[in-house]
C-alpha cells in the first residue's frame, strides 16, 4: 500500500516493497535453509542442462557411421617444429596406422568361424572390355613408389601432355594395397566438354582455373577385391606452384561381399552429345551404379564411359552364394526343375561358362543390353520370366521386365518402350504422351535399369493382386464395346481388323468388358546398420491373365500400347507358360529361399 511504498522512499504503486518482503520471508528461515534452497535451484538447473546435452549426444549417435577421417596437413613453416610434427614423418605413420587397422579387421574376419564367410573368386574380363579406351581395365600397376610426392612429381597418375588419356597408373604402396589384396579395375573420370560449371564456380574464377595449362584436376577410381578408392588430385597452378595443391583419397570397404547392385542409364545433355557423340565420334553410355554391403551403400557416377562395365564389375564383387539353393531343395517343394529351364534356350544366350546374355524383346530399343556374370561355374541359371507393365493410360511408355533367378542371386532388367499410335488413344497420344517430342529423345535413351541381389539377403517376398474395373476414360477397356467400332479403330490404326486380313465385322450388339488385373511383387531385403527405412524391390506385372479369363482381355491391354495382331500372337507364342504358372513357380522358389535364410539365422544364433 502507500505506507509500505513510503517506507522505501518510492511513490505508490511500487514493487520494492514486495521484493523486500519476499526476500525477508525467504531469509527468515535461517542462513542454512537459504543456502540449501539456492543449491537446490542450481542442482535442478544443472540437471535440466545436462539432460539436454545428453539427449543431443544420444540423437547424434543415430546418424553416426563407421567412417573415420584421418586429416594430415602440411605446414608452410618448419621453424620451431618437432620432428614428429613434420609432414614427412606424419604421413607414413598415418598410412601405417590405417593399413594396420585394415589388416587387423581383415585377419579377424578370415580367422573367424562365422556362417557365410566371403569367398574370393576370379573376375572374368571380356576381350572387348579389356581393349576399351574408356573401360575399367585400362590401368598399370606401380609397385615401387612409396609416397605421393614422388608419385606426382613423375606425373604418374595421368600424363599432363595427354590430358584426355584414360590410362591410370595405380600406386599400390601409396594406397596401402598389400598382401592378398589385388587390384581388379581402375579408370579415370574425364570431364565432358563444355565443362559443367555452376554460377558460383564461374564467379569465383572456376573458368579461369579450368583454362590454366597446368592447374587441372584428375579423378581416378581404383577397385580392389576388398576396397574401393576414389582419388582426386588437383595439380599446382603455374607459375604459383605452392597454390592450389590438393589430394583427397576416399576409401570404401566392401570385402567382396556386395549383396545388392543397381545400374541406371543416364542421358548426356544435348551440348555434350553434340561434342562427344557427333563431333569426337565417341561411343559410350553414361549412368549411375549403386551398391550396398554390410558396411553401407555407395553410388558411383560414370559420366564419361560405359556404365555397364562398372555394373558388371559390381556383379562379380558380390558374395559367392552359388550353392545357396539346389535342385533337390526346389524339387522337394514341388518345383519342376526341367520345366523351368526349358525357356532358357529361347530367352537367354550363353557366351561363356559364367556369362549369359538376356535376349531383348522385339520392341526393345534401349542401350545397353546387360549381361549376367555368374560368381562361379557352380552357379546355375534355372528360371526366367518376362512380362510387361503397361502402367496407366496417362503414361506414354510401358516397361519390359525380365527376371532371372540363379542358385545364388536374382537379376532384374527393366526398361521402357514408347507406346505406339492407336486410333482410340489418339487424344492421349497427342496431349499426354507428348509424341511430338519423341524426336528429341530417341527410344535408345529411354530409362534402362538393371539390378541384382543375393538370395541370402532376402527377408520376405509377397505378391499383391489388384483388379481394375472398366472405365470410360481408358481406351480398349470401356464398360461396353461395339464390335464394329472396335474393328473400325483397329482398321484405321493398322490397316486390318482383329481377325484375318480383309475380314470386317458389322456386329452392333454391345458386350460387357471384364475387369483387368495386375499383380505386384515385392522383395524386402536386408539393410546396412545405418539405414532407417525398409529396402524393398518392387515390380508390377500388368496385364496379368488368369487361366479362366478370356484372351480378349489381354489382347485389349496389348492393343492399348499399339500392338498389332501379329505382335500379340508372337508375344503369346514366346510365353510357353501361363502367367499364373510363372508367378506360382516364383513363389515356390522364394519359399525355399526364405526357408534357407531362416536356417542360416539359426546357425548364427547357435554360434553366438
Amino acid at each position: 500500500d502507500d505506507i509500505d511504498c513510503l517506507r522505501f522512499g518510492r511513490p505508490a504503486p511500487c514493487c520494492t516493497g514486495c521484493q523486500k518482503g519476499a526476500l525477508e520471508a525467504y531469509a527468515s528461515r535461517g542462513s542454512y535453509e537459504t543456502f540449501k534452497s539456492v543449491l537446490s535451484v542450481l542442482a535442478d538447473s544443472g540437471t535440466l542442462l545436462f539432460t539436454y546435452v545428453a539427449a543431443r549426444y544420444a540423437l547424434s549417435l543415430l546418424g553416426t557411421t563407421d567412417h573415420i577421417d584421418v586429416l594430415i596437413k602440411r605446414r608452410s613453416k618448419n621453424v620451431m617444429q618437432q620432428e614428429i610434427a613434420k609432414f614427412d614423418n606424419t604421413h607414413p605413420v598415418g598410412m601405417d596406422f590405417v593399413n594396420h587397422v585394415f589388416s587387423e579387421a581383415k585377419s579377424s574376419l578370415d580367422s573367424g568361424k562365422s556362417v557365410g564367410l566371403v569367398s574370393m573368386h576370379t573376375i572374368e574380363v571380356s576381350p572387348e572390355e579389356a581393349n576399351k579406351w574408356c573401360g575399367v581395365q585400362n590401368y598399370d600397376l606401380d609397385e615401387v613408389t612409396k609416397d605421393w610426392d614422388t608419385f606426382f612429381e613423375a606425373e604418374s597418375l595421368l600424363t599432363p601432355d595427354l590430358r584426355w588419356s584414360a590410362r591410370v597408373k595405380v600406386p599400390k604402396k601409396c594406397l596401402g594395397i598389400w598382401g592378398d589384396e589385388r587390384v581388379v579395375a581402375a579408370w579415370t573420370e574425364l570431364p565432358l566438354f563444355p565443362l559443367s560449371m555452376t554460377l558460383q564456380d564461374f564467379i569465383t574464377g572456376g573458368l579461369f582455373y579450368q583454362l590454366l595449362p597446368l592447374g587441372k584436376t584428375r579423378h581416378a577410381v581404383v577397385i580392389s577385391n576388398r576396397r574401393l578408392f576414389y582419388i582426386r588430385y588437383r595439380r599446382p597452378v603455374a607459375p604459383l606452384w605452392w597454390l592450389g595443391v590438393d589430394l583427397r583419397i576416399d576409401s570404401f570397404r566392401h570385402d567382396h561381399d556386395i549383396f545388392y547392385g543397381h545400374m541406371r542409364r543416364t542421358v548426356l545433355q544435348p551440348i555434350h552429345n553434340m561434342v562427344h557423340h557427333i563431333g569426337l565420334r565417341e561411343r559410350f553410355t553414361p549412368g549411375i551404379v549403386s551398391l550396398q554391403c554390410k558396411f553401407g551403400a555407395l553410388q558411383i557416377t560414370r559420366g564419361h564411359g560405359d556404365v555397364l562395365d562398372v555394373y558388371q564389375l559390381v556383379c562379380q564383387l558380390s558374395r559367392n552364394t552359388s550353392g545357396f539353393v539346389t535342385q533337390d531343395m526346389l524339387e522337394e517343394n514341388g518345383l519342376d526343375w526341367d520345366k523351368c529351364r526349358e525357356p532358357l534356350e529361347t530367352s537367354l544366350e550363353r557366351k561363356s561358362a559364367i556369362r549369359w546374355a538376356i535376349l531383348p524383346q522385339h520392341d526393345d530399343s534401349v542401350e545397353p543390353v546387360p549381361e549376367i556374370h555368374l560368381n562361379h561355374s557352380n552357379e546355375q541359371v534355372f528360371f526366367h520370366m518376362s512380362f510387361k507393365d503397361v502402367r496407366t493410360v496417362l503414361d506414354g511408355c510401358y516397361s519390359n521386365v525380365d527376371v532371372v533367378v540363379t542358385t545364388g542371386r536374382l537379376f532384374v532388367w527393366e526398361r521402357d518402350a514408347y507406346k505406339k499410335w492407336d486410333c482410340e488413344s489418339c487424344l492421349y497420344y497427342l496431349c499426354f504422351w507428348k509424341a511430338c517430342l519423341r524426336l528429341l529423345k530417341p527410344a535408345r535413351n529411354l530409362p534402362n535399369t538393371c539390378s541384382f541381389f543375393t538370395l541370402p539377403s532376402l527377408l520376405s517376398f509377397s505378391t499383391d493382386l489388384s483388379v481394375d474395373p472398366p472405365s470410360w476414360l481408358v481406351p480398349h477397356h470401356q464398360p461396353f464395346k461395339l464390335p464394329c467400332c472396335e474393328n473400325l479403330g483397329l482398321y484405321l490404326t493398322h490397316g486390318r481388323t482383329r481377325g484375318s486380313k480383309g475380314f470386317w465385322s458389322y456386329g452392333c450388339c454391345p458386350h460387357r468388358t471384364g475387369p483387368s488385373s495386375h499383380i505386384g511383387m515385392h522383395w524386402r531385403l536386408k539393410t546396412s546398420a545405418t539405414a532407417d527405412q525398409d529396402f524393398i524391390v518392387a515390380l508390377n506385372f500388368k496385364p496379368f491373365s488368369f487361366e479362366s479369363s478370356h484372351e480378349s482381355d489381354a489382347e485389349d491391354a496389348y492393343a492399348a500400347i499399339g500392338y498389332t495382331w501379329d505382335e500379340f500372337q508372337l508375344a503369346r507364342r514366346n510365353t510357353a507358360v501361363s502367367d499364373v504358372e510363372l508367378v506360382e513357380a516364383l513363389r515356390k522358389i522364394m519359399y525355399v529361399v526364405q526357408d534357407q535364410c531362416h536356417k542360416l539365422l539359426d546357425q548364427v544364433d547357435i554360434i553366438y
